[in-house]
């Protein structure tokens, strides 16, 4: 206990060994201008400081000890020093006249790999203007990105964050989100493989987190307009209004989206002597008008404490007509038509707040958000008298605390989540009515430390606690979890570097997974959801090898328990149904290696290859299905000036043949290509970009069953198009923050 006493006076005095001043002076300084110095700890900016007239003063409270010294012209590093700041009073020289000491990042470095992340650097990346965050994250090594999803190679269901807040999207809003960021607005994306406890436990695919850059003192508007061409025209234009002064900072952003798809979906199912039985043909025309806007406000309530308010809000109407046939193998055929309809309307409230406690970085972060949606939808069949309305509304209440300390070798971080989620849906049919109560309550509470113990070596570790309260139709359901995650890392020397990792995650499923009631697509087809589905536990361990940034190894494995998934079965009658199940464990056993090409100041390139083994145990009424995946990504880049600001960009993209848990994948490929230059300097950006050249990522399979029976399934999602986009702006836009919380509303 004494030690323990010792320990936290320790680590608490340090906060009061404070600097009383810093006096300075630039020589070989233009006298009438004004240059901006930054005082560092750890690269982690601790005092911004405005000089005068060649001279600078700062009184504030800083710990004595090493620092790093940057004076900037604008954005432009004119002199890095290392410094030494006392206990009392400080004298700084510094002379502008002697070259930089020391490069800080080279422009063509724009990926680096850490203990626990990959990180792409925006600024330093030809994809820095004229593009959105969307477009950008086609870029980022081992990031597999369709109109539809984006996901990490290997890996399963994931989380986005901003500026490492979670966003609360569903899967569609959040793609439609992403295109409505401005690449200028991004500092870096960072692919987190292995997240620490304080990232939400949902998923087993990482997390994928944009940071936003800080702008100062601007008034700035971005507008862009993009024509798509899919099978049909589609649209979109976004507005971005940024306002900062002083301790105010203003943003609003306004979006339409105008989509028409048009989406195939084929079956054949076959007997154990490939006789056939059933077959069905269906295609889709989705026409979805989509609005959403968000406002940002942020007041620097003193030196050390931000306050703010974000509101987002979102509309979205959608058509879709379905054609469908069916045919049996009496050499009968059904064929059906159904409409379906989908009105909502999500409003998103978020208040924040952030307190700096000490000038190493730490700080304090309150959150709040409450999230309110309201769907209506109808489905109706043509030939088969069947109507259904579906009346949903639900509500997320959420608070979340986070404490950062900053050390000189180890960094605490602790905080809790608190989140309540309701979900009411009132289902009205002329087969009977239904009613879907939900309601979710989820506790959590995490601690971890990242402990640099030399220059070589570094630990990162934690541990959360969660509880799980659900209650499905007063069908009560409680769990308790415990999630640990542990990242070591190991540096030769400044070309090689090694890192072992393990965490522990869960997978939850969404509400429409749940919901008992059978929705019909035609008379002998229906969906229907399983409210006793559970979440499924994901053991991950990773071990990494990075060389000069260029070249980076990995092996890794996981090991999924009781997953769920979607399946198709057939009842007695040759009714379709398509549910959701708890079915197979896996174990995925796996190696990947990327290589980035850098030599030649007109082209750079990057490959990556991907081989894994899927081991997997089925229930009783599948075939097991285990082998390998390979999966090949290139990605390649022409630069037409000598800026970069012109260019041709090419990436292809496949994946081999392969068997896992109990189906069959052929083929899925992609070829793309992209062009971006100015018409304007700084102001106008043409970019034209297409996707799926060759028609080439329609999902393709076989599903095996126990007693020999096939199915081959066939579904593409209108993935091949054509955008041109204009880009003008001036000025740049403010960052938004999110709050880390619950949406499980995809699927709906």
């Amino acid at each position: 206990m004494r030690k323990l006493s010792i320990l936290l006076f320790i680590l608490f005095f340090s906060n009061f060994l404070y600097s009383q001043s810093i006096i300075g002076s630039i020589t070989g300084a233009e006298q009438n201008k004004e240059y901006n110095i930054a005082i560092k700890k750890n690269n982690i900016v601790v005092a911004n400081i405005l000089s005068q007239k060649g001279n600078f003063t700062y009184n504030n409270e800083i710990t004595a000890g090493n620092y790093t010294l940057e004076i900037y012209d604008k954005s432009t590093l004119l002199k890095k020093k290392n410094i030494s700041l006392a206990s009392k009073e400080n004298r700084l020289i510094v002379d502008l006249s002697k070259e930089v000491e020391e490069v800080v990042i080279q422009s063509n470095k724009f990926i680096d790999l850490r203990a626990d992340r990959l990180v792409f650097s925006l600024a330093n990346s030809p994809f820095k203007d004229g593009f959105n965050s969307f477009e950008v994250l086609k870029k980022v090594p081992f990031l597999i990105v369709n109109d539809d999803k984006v996901s990490i190679v290997g890996k399963g269901d994931m989380i986005f964050t901003i500026n490492d807040k979670r966003v609360n999207y569903s899967e569609q809003e959040l793609i439609e989100y992403l295109k409505t960021i401005p690449s200028e607005n991004i500092d870096k994306i960072e692919v987190i493989t292995n997240p620490p406890t304080k990232y939400d436990s949902y998923g087993n695919g990482g997390v994928v987190n944009i940071k936003l850059k800080r702008p100062k003192d601007d008034l700035g508007l971005i507008l862009s307009s993009s024509y798509i061409q899919r099978t049909h025209p589609n649209y979109s234009n976004n507005i971005n209004f940024n306002y900062t002064k002083n301790k105010v900072s203003l943003n609003v952003n306004a979006n339409y989206l105008k989509n028409q798809l048009q989406n195939d979906y084929r079956y054949f199912l076959t007997d154990s002597n490939d006789f056939f039985k059933q077959s069905s043909v269906e295609r889709s025309q989705i026409n979805n008008d989509k609005l959403s806007s968000s406002l940002n406000f942020n007041y620097k309530l003193n030196k050390n404490t931000d306050i703010g308010l974000l509101y987002d809000f979102f509309y979205s109407t959608t058509d879709n007509t379905t054609d469908k046939r069916i045919f049996q193998s009496a050499g009968s055929s059904i064929e059906d038509n159904s409409k379906y309809s989908n009105n909502s309307v999500k409003n998103v409230l978020n208040l924040y707040s952030d307190i700096k406690i000490d000038t190493l970085g730490s700080k304090i972060s309150l959150l709040a958000n409450y999230i309110n949606n309201n769907a209506d939808d109808s489905n109706d069949l043509g030939n088969y008298l069947y109507n259904n309305n579906n009346d949903q509304k639900n509500n997320i209440y959420a608070f979340q605390g986070d404490l950062t300390l900053v050390r000189k070798k180890v960094d605490y971080n602790a905080g809790f989540n608190i989140n309540r989620f309701t979900n009411d849906i009132i289902n009205d049919s002329n087969q009977g009515s239904n009613i879907f109560n939900y309601r979710e309550l989820i506790y959590n509470t995490y601690f971890d430390v990242d402990l640099t113990i030399n220059e070589k070596f570094s630990l990162k570790g934690g541990l959360k606690y969660e509880n799980w309260t659900r209650n499905i139709n007063d069908i009560k359901i409680n769990n308790n979890y415990l999630f640990p995650t542990l990242n070591l890392s190991y540096k030769l020397n400044k070309k090689n570097s090694f890192t072992l990792s393990y965490s522990k995650r869960l997978v939850k499923p969404y509400l429409s997974y749940l919901n008992p009631y059978r929705n019909y697509t035609t008379e002998n087809s229906y969906f229907t959801g399983n409210p006793y589905l559970n979440a499924y536990t994901v053991n991950n361990i990773d071990f990494r090898y990075a060389y000069n940034s260029v070249l980076f190894f990995n092996l890794y494995s996981n090991f999924n328990k009781d997953v769920y998934g979607s399946i198709t079965k057939f009842e007695g009658d040759g009714r379709e149904v398509r549910t959701y199940d708890n079915y197979y464990s896996s174990s995925v056993y796996g190696t990947s290696i990327s290589y980035f090409y850098r030599k030649i100041k007109w082209f750079d390139s990057q490959l990556y290859y991907n081989l894994y083994y899927v081991d997997s145990d089925v229930r009783s009424d599948f075939q097991s299905k285990n082998g390998f995946v390979n999966v090949l990504y290139a990605d390649s880049n022409f630069y037409l000036k000598k800026d970069k600001s012109t260019f041709l960009s090419l990436s292809y993209f496949i994946s081999l043949p392969y068997k896992a848990v109990n189906n069959e994948n052929r083929t899925n490929a992609s070829f793309s290509a992209s062009f971006k230059t100015n018409l304007i300097k700084d102001l106008l950006t043409l970019s034209i970009a297409a996707s799926d050249i060759f028609k080439q990522q329609g999902e393709k399979r076989t599903t095996y069953f126990s007693n020999a029976d096939k199915q081959s399934y066939y579904r593409y999602n209108d993935f091949r198009r054509v955008s041109i986009t204009l880009t003008y702006k001036i000025g740049k836009r403010k960052n938004s923050k999110r709050i880390d919380s619950n949406d499980r509303i995809e699927g709906q």
